[in-house]
């Protein structure tokens, strides 16, 4: 348990259980061991977050952290933001089931990531899929990018979320409560489900760049 620590360089986590970090800064924490809780309280703020085995992250209170990546190796790794808790970016190379209850700028699943889940109570400003992920939206979203490796991606729109922008260079499947205010894709057949884009846009060009 560490309480206001200020910690330049890497603090490098390899013990089990449950680890808090109350308040303090930290430039880049690294989770070697499987299993491992990290929860962060208070003020806590944190550059660079690394998981290299499958861990379990709740970002609470008042923490931040700004970039969050998940190695390949750290597949089902579970990810968590509540109260005001709030992680910027999240880069996903391996499994991970997320939920936001807060506002986040980037979420990106790499080609490894296939089989995450998100799930999101709050505004995202963009969403990147390279893999077969899961997404249900309860908020606004400014854009979906969807690669041709991220095919059969689900979407379920809930709470009336709206996706301003949607890109995709493969099938998705759009279901639930909410709207796409536009979409672009190479093929009018990618898109499926029951909520059709307002304006559909093809072209021949790279969708997603």
């Amino acid at each position: 348990h560490l309480t206001n620590s200020a910690v330049q360089g890497e603090l490098l986590i390899q013990g089990g259980g449950t680890v808090y970090l109350d308040g303090g800064t930290y430039q880049n924490i690294t989770l070697e061991k499987q299993g491992v809780k990290i929860v962060l309280l208070g003020q806590a703020t944190v550059e660079t977050l690394t998981a290299r085995a499958a861990t379990n992250i709740v970002v609470d209170n008042q923490s931040k952290i700004k970039t969050l990546n998940v190695d390949k190796a750290a597949s089902r790794t579970t990810i968590t933001t509540q109260e005001n808790g709030t992680i910027d970016n999240i880069q996903s190379r391996g499994i991970s089931d997320i939920v936001l209850n807060t506002p986040a700028k980037l979420i990106g699943f790499g080609s490894s990531a296939g089989g995450s889940t998100l799930v999101s109570n709050a505004v995202i400003d963009k969403i990147v899929a390279e893999a077969k992920v899961a997404l249900t939206l309860n908020a606004n979203v400014e854009s979906v990018l969807l690669t041709a490796t991220g095919e059969r991606t689900s979407i379920t729109l809930g709470n009336n979320a709206v996706i301003a922008a949607l890109a995709t260079e493969t099938r998705v499947e759009i279901v639930g409560e909410g709207s796409v205010t536009s979409a672009t894709t190479n093929d009018v057949l990618n898109i499926t489900g029951t909520i059709t884009p307002e304006v559909v846009y093809i072209t021949t060009k790279p969708v997603v760049t």
